[in-house]
């Protein structure tokens, strides 16, 4: 957000908009190779439009935001092909009761909203030109001008090299920050030391390209700020507590999923193609992503220890792992105040969210014309299943995979679906959901589950995992109240060798279980059938599959839709009669049970 000179000043701004005081807007034109530009008048009402280059609903880190300004004026005496390559400084001013600062009295509100290249200025009739101005950040398509091995590259190089390729004399005209304040955004963490940026030895093709490999080390973004500085922000910085609240009575639409974003892991593949994850256990989020780093080349091998690539994406997952916000879309009376970045409090919304209706929005799109509404996004996951983002110096790219999970094919990470089993749970355990998958290599894999579960009566729920028929050390467990509903939640880390696995959770205690989701992610994985047809004794009558027993040691059960290659028709008498069953699940092709 922006910051005001002093607190008088902010709360004469914050009195005059929420009391719908006069706004108008201003700017300073310059024409390339001259002064100032004067008498001329705006018309109209100017646009500024401030997005993400890659899917703009998708939350990622090393995010590169590109604004854009339209703006139409009362100007004769030019050709408007003069105007391209000239800059405009753009700002909001509102008429305030008077305040002082530093001995001055004032009673309007100026905040600079930017400074923009022009691009491209059109005359539409004798006395009306149209321009379409860039910021900053467009600049940086310029080649850095060398390729392939050079030596020694560092944070400070590469910054001193675009200034240079960009044609300024100063570090601050282009970078809003010093190289020593960049590198200290990776440094300061506590669960990761040693980590920091080291020495390159190549550049980038583009500035681009450099400016983003350094957002996604800090594990935050890069755009343009209100004095037309390329800014890095990482999400470390965000306060926990909003920082504008926006009422219903002020929103003209709120377009938002039911439910809670969180960042769950990161992946760091490095240049041997190995993958590192660092996890957290999230209990309040109801969609999810999983970010995927590939070989950034501030990332060097720390001798023989593995643990340096798990500490970079540590550092990462640190700094976005606590952002919990509604994704979706808000418009609104408008605020040209607030940044990307910022976290605003949504009040009033009927219940739409986690915890009430007061939700946390966190900007990460903005749309703003003057004297209409300003539209805010908040990029998430998809409403159902979990997301797996790409970051790369390249771009950031998704696909989502239905039935609830996702895989990029650069980084080889794919999810199978566990498949569930609702229903009564009793006394003694029973299987609630199962998967079967292989890998090719030695891959550390990860268990997603959620149990939903109404109490029919006061008692435990005891939930255990079994991978490859072996009991891990995982013991969840809630207390389920008659009536209620509780949900149980948990990740659980699985180092595998190569082949085919399963993966079986149980749970007993007397409540009825009513949702079960979750999957098993990880590098290369694929999945496979569940094998439990020869468990079964089956006799084939008129092509036709009747189940006549089952010989295996589970007390729930799927019966197969086919045996013996003919479709399960039948299941006769006295199949389970000799059995432990307490649970049987009937294919929809079963017509008859004896």
């Amino acid at each position: 957000m922006y910051t005001f000179r002093n607190q008088a000043e902010e709360t004469a701004y914050r009195t005059a908009l929420a009391a719908g005081n006069k706004q108008s807007v201003g700017c300073l034109i310059y024409v390339k190779g001259g002064g100032m530009m004067s008498n001329y008048v705006i018309v109209d009402s100017p646009s500024i439009d401030i997005r993400c280059v890659e899917d703009e609903d998708i939350f990622n880190v090393a995010e590169m935001y590109v604004g854009e300004l339209n703006i139409r004026i009362k100007k004769e005496d030019i050709r408007a092909a003069a105007l391209i390559g000239g800059s405009i400084e753009f700002y909001s001013i509102i008429e305030t009761d008077e305040y002082v600062v530093e001995s001055t009295t004032y009673d309007t509100v100026s905040i600079p909203c930017g400074v923009w290249d022009i691009a491209d200025a059109k005359r539409d009739s004798k006395h009306f030109i149209n321009i379409k101005a860039n910021d900053r950040m467009a600049k940086l398509s310029t080649p850095m001008g060398k390729d392939g091995y050079v030596g020694m590259v560092t944070v400070e190089s590469v910054m001193n090299r675009i200034i240079t390729v960009l044609g300024a004399q100063a570090l601050d005209e282009i970078f809003a920050q010093t190289p020593a304040q960049v590198e200290n955004m990776v440094i300061d963490v506590p669960f990761a030391p040693g980590l920091k940026f080291t020495n390159a030895t190549h550049y980038e093709p583009t500035c681009w390209d450099e400016v983003r490999l350094i957002a996604q080390m800090i594990g935050g973004f890069a755009f343009a700020d209100r004095e037309g500085k390329i800014r890095f922000r990482n999400f470390n910085d965000l306060s926990s507590e909003p920082v504008l609240s926006i009422p219903a009575d002020k929103r003209f639409r709120a377009d938002l999923q039911e439910g809670q974003f969180a960042v769950k892991a990161v992946t760091y593949t490095d240049d041997d193609g190995d993958l590192y994850t660092s996890s957290a256990s999230i209990a309040d989020a109801d969609t999810t992503s999983i970010i995927c780093i590939d070989n950034n080349k501030y990332v060097q091998h720390q001798g023989n220890d593995d643990h340096f690539y798990i500490a970079v994406a540590d550092n990462i997952l640190g700094k976005i792992s606590h952002i919990r916000t509604i994704p979706g879309t808000v418009d609104f009376y408008g605020d040209p105040s607030l940044d990307l970045g910022d976290m605003v409090l949504l009040t009033n919304t009927n219940g739409q969210g986690i915890g009430g209706s007061d939700v946390k929005f966190l900007i990460t799109g903005i749309y703003w014309q003057f004297n209409g509404p300003q539209t805010i996004t908040s990029a998430g996951a998809p409403s159902q299943g979990d997301y797996v983002s790409s970051s790369s110096s390249s771009g950031s790219h998704a696909t989502p995979i239905p039935g609830g999970g996702s895989t990029v094919a650069t980084a080889n990470i794919n999810t199978v679906a566990l498949k569930g089993y609702i229903g009564a749970l009793f006394p003694t355990a029973r299987t609630v959901a199962r998967v079967r998958f292989s890998n090719v290599t030695r891959v550390n894999a990860f268990l997603e589950c959620s149990l939903t579960i109404m109490g029919t009566d006061s008692t435990n729920v005891k939930v255990a995992v079994y991978v490859d028929d072996e009991h891990q050390t995982v013991a969840p467990q809630s207390s389920a109240v008659k009536g209620r509903y509780t949900t149980i939640s948990f990740t659980l880390e699985m180092p595998l060798p190569s082949g085919v696995h399963t993966v079986r959770v149980t749970a007993l205690g007397v409540s009825e279980l009513t949702k079960v989701s979750g999957c098993v992610w990880g590098q290369n994985i694929s999945s496979e059938p569940l094998l439990y047809s020869n468990e079964y004794t089956y006799n084939i009558v008129d092509n036709k599959a009747i189940c006549t027993g089952y010989t295996g040691e589970d007390t729930t059960i799927e019966i197969p839709e086919v045996l013996g290659g003919k479709d399960t028709d039948t299941i006769a008498a006295p199949a389970f009669s000799d059995s432990d069953i307490i649970c049987a699940y009937i294919p929809d092709g079963v017509t008859v049970i004896e």
